[in-house]
C-alpha cells in the first residue's frame, strides 16, 4: 500500500507584541510614520494605542512630544565670524530686508545663545506694515537658527512665565498685534524680562497658594502688523519688513530648514559655551567704543550685547553693527513723541486763538493732523481721549472740569501747558 507521506514545515515563531513595539521605538520619527499604520493593523490594535506604547519606550531626546531638542555642542572650538555670515546668507535667501537688518539679526541670534550672564538682553521685534511682507517666513527662519525655539501664535501669561522657568526657550510670539492689546498682564510679563535683575514675577502657586518667584529671563521674538510704539518696542531691537517688488527674488522656504541648520546650531552652542564670559567682558570694557551716541540711551543699552558679539567677530562686523544701529534706531522715541505732542497742542491753541478746549475736541484736532502719528496712533486706530490723557500724565497735566453752559465737562486750559511748553519747547 502506497502511503502519501507529508512533511510538516517547521512552525514559524511569531514575534511577540512587546518585541515589535520595542523595535518600533528605536526608529526615527520619519521611519516610524511610514510603518505605524501597517504595524498597528498587524498587531490588531488601534493606531492611538500603538503611538502611546511607542512613546513610552522612546528615550526623552527622541520623544516626539518633547518641546525642545537637546543638541550636542560642536566637538571643536569655532569662530563666530563665519557663523554670522552663514546666518546672514540664510536670511538673505528667503526674505527682503531693509538696510541694516541682516547685520542686526545674525548678531541678535548669536547673542541669544549666550544671553544668560548679560545684564540686559533686548527683545527682537519684527514689524510688518502690511500683510505679505515675509513676517511669518522670517519667524520660521529664526526658529531654525536660534536656540531652543518655541513658536506660538497665541499664548497666555501663565504659559510664558512657566515655560521660561522650566525650559529657558527662545520664545517666538507671532500675531503679537492681535494678542497684546487689552492684555496688560502679558504686556507686563514680557517687559519684565528686559534686565536680568528685574526678570521675575511673583505668583501664588500650588494647592496652598504659596508665593513663588518665576523667571522671565529668556530671549523673545515678537512679530506683528503695524505695531505701535510702546514700552515693549522701547525694549527691543526693531526690524521693519517690506514687501518685495518686481525684480527682487527670494527662494522658497524648505520644509527641512531646521534639519539643514542643525550643525550651525551645534556650532553656535559650542561658541556660546566658550565665549559667554568674553561677551560680558567686552561689554564691561566700554559700550561707546563702537556704537555712536544718537541720543537714545535705552537703544544703546539694547544694542550693547550685539556690539559685543560684533567686537568678538572683528573685521567689518564692528562697523556694520554701528551702521545698523544708526539705521534701525530712531532718536529717543519717548522724548520725541512727547515733544511732538506738546508742539502740536501749542499750535492748535495758537491757530484757534483760544485758551481752553474740551478733551474730545483736542483729541479730534490732533487726529486731523494727517502728517503726524495721531491718526494711526495705536494699532492703526486714531488717538483717543484716554491715549491723550496717558501721554500728558508724564507732564503732570490732567484734565479739569470746565463750565459748558450749565454743565461741567472735562477739558484743558492753556495755562496748564505753560510749564511743559517752557521746559520742553524752549526753542520753539
Amino acid at each position: 500500500m502506497n502511503r502519501e507521506i507529508k512533511f510538516l514545515e517547521p512552525k514559524q515563531e511569531t514575534e511577540s507584541d512587546d518585541s515589535v513595539i520595542q523595535k518600533l521605538a528605536t526608529l526615527s520619527q520619519v521611519e516610524y510614520d511610514r510603518v505605524r499604520k501597517e504595524k498597528a493593523k498587524e498587531l490588531g490594535i488601534q493606531l492611538k494605542t500603538l503611538d502611546q506604547e511607542v512613546s513610552k519606550l522612546r528615550r526623552p531626546e527622541e520623544d516626539s512630544t518633547s518641546l525642545f531638542e537637546e543638541l550636542e555642542p560642536w566637538p571643536e572650538a569655532v569662530e563666530i565670524g563665519p557663523l554670522l555670515s552663514e546666518i546672514r546668507d540664510t536670511l538673505d535667501s528667503y526674505i527682503v530686508f531693509q538696510d541694516g537688518a541682516t547685520t542686526a539679526l545674525p548678531l541678535w541670534i548669536a547673542c541669544a545663545y549666550a544671553y544668560e550672564p548679560l545684564r540686559i538682553f533686548p527683545k527682537l521685534m519684527v514689524v510688518s506694515p502690511e500683510k505679505r511682507c515675509g513676517k511669518t517666513t522670517l519667524m520660521e527662519v529664526i526658529e531654525a537658527l536660534a536656540p531652543r525655539t518655541l513658536m506660538a501664535s497665541g499664548i497666555s501669561p501663565a504659559v510664558v512665565y512657566r515655560v521660561i522657568e522650566a525650559h529657558k526657550p527662545t520664545l517666538l510670539i507671532d500675531e503679537a498685534d492681535r494678542i497684546l492689546p487689552n492684555n496688560p498682564e502679558l504686556h507686563g510679563i514680557i517687559n519684565s524680562g528686559h534686565t536680568k535683575k528685574g526678570a521675575s514675577i511673583l505668583r501664588c502657586d500650588g494647592d496652598n497658594n504659596e508665593p513663588r518667584r518665576f523667571s522671565t529671563w529668556s530671549p523673545m521674538v515678537l512679530a506683528g502688523i503695524k505695531l505701535a510704539g510702546d514700552t515693549i518696542i522701547d525694549r527691543s531691537v526693531v526690524i521693519q519688513l517690506r514687501r518685495k517688488v518686481k525684480g527682487e527674488t527670494v527662494e522658497s522656504l524648505p520644509v527641512d530648514l531646521p534639519e539643514r541648520k542643525r550643525d550651525l546650531r551645534r556650532k553656535l552652542t559650542r561658541w556660546a559655551a566658550d565665549n559667554s564670559g568674553n561677551i560680558a567682558a567686552a561689554i564691561r570694557s566700554g559700550r561707546s567704543s563702537s556704537l555712536p551716541d544718537i541720543g537714545n540711551d535705552r537703544a544703546l543699552d539694547n544694542w550693547t550685547p550685539l556690539a559685543a558679539v560684533a567686537k568678538l567677530a572683528g573685521g567689518e562686523w564692528i562697523n556694520e553693527c554701528a551702521h545698523a544701529f544708526q539705521k534701525l534706531t530712531p532718536e529717543d522715541q519717548g522724548e520725541a513723541i512727547g515733544a511732538m505732542l506738546l508742539e502740536d497742542i501749542q499750535s492748535i491753541f495758537r491757530e484757534r486763538a483760544i485758551d481752553r478746549m474740551w478733551c474730545c475736541d483736542l483729541a479730534d484736532a490732533l487726529v486731523e493732523l494727517e502728517e503726524r502719528p495721531w491718526p494711526e496712533w495705536k494699532h492703526g486706530k486714531p488717538m483717543t481721549v484716554r491715549s491723550l490723557a496717558n501721554l500728558l500724565r508724564g507732564y503732570e497735566i490732567k484734565s479739569v472740569q470746565l463750565k459748558d453752559g450749565v454743565k461741567n465737562r472735562n477739558g484743558f486750559q492753556l495755562e496748564q501747558f505753560k510749564d511743559a511748553f517752557e521746559r520742553y519747547l524752549s526753542e520753539k
